[in-house]
């Protein structure tokens, strides 16, 4: 594993994803959300809390993993996510599937793994992946392709 600074095998890829999915600091923050109150209670409690009060979650009390905001377009899903990696402080990555997505064999995969070595580099960071559901479909899906089943596979791991 090698550090995401623009060194090493794949430097152009690094640096695509650094200019194409990182921010530093998004600069929202939940007063600058219209309504939305339940969606950002429950996002305080789930990032927030464990990233500034790390001493309360040890051992029974475990931070959750992950957070799945879904709807129709327009409703503020990457508003939140900006939102909170700036109460975070943390590294904002905004990824769509267009960013992920390439006709060269293997290079999708890659993608997915520099990204969240990226993520890993620059800690504690924020993964926004809009539209996941163009990337990843149903499982085992006939018409799925052998590339689509790897990306899956390393988006997984």
């Amino acid at each position: 594993m090698y550090p995401p600074n623009g060194v090493g095998p794949d430097t152009e890829l690094i640096m695509m994803m650094e200019w194409e999915v990182l921010s530093k600091n998004p600069k929202v923050t939940f007063d600058d959300i219209a309504e939305l109150d339940d969606a950002k209670w429950i996002l305080q409690e789930a990032v927030i809390l464990p990233l500034l009060m790390p001493e309360y979650f040890q051992g029974l009390r475990w931070p959750w993993k992950g957070c799945c905001l879904f709807g129709p377009p327009g409703t503020g899903k990457t508003l939140l996510a900006k939102a909170i990696a700036t109460l975070g402080k943390t590294t904002f990555f905004s990824v769509s599937a267009s960013s992920l997505a390439s006709k060269f064999r293997g290079e999708s995969e890659k993608m997915v793994w520099i990204l969240f070595e990226m993520a890993w580099f620059y800690a504690p960071s924020t993964i926004f992946i809009d539209e996941i559901d163009s990337l990843c479909n149903w499982w085992g899906e006939n018409q799925e392709c052998e590339s689509s089943k790897k990306m899956k596979t390393e988006m997984f791991i």
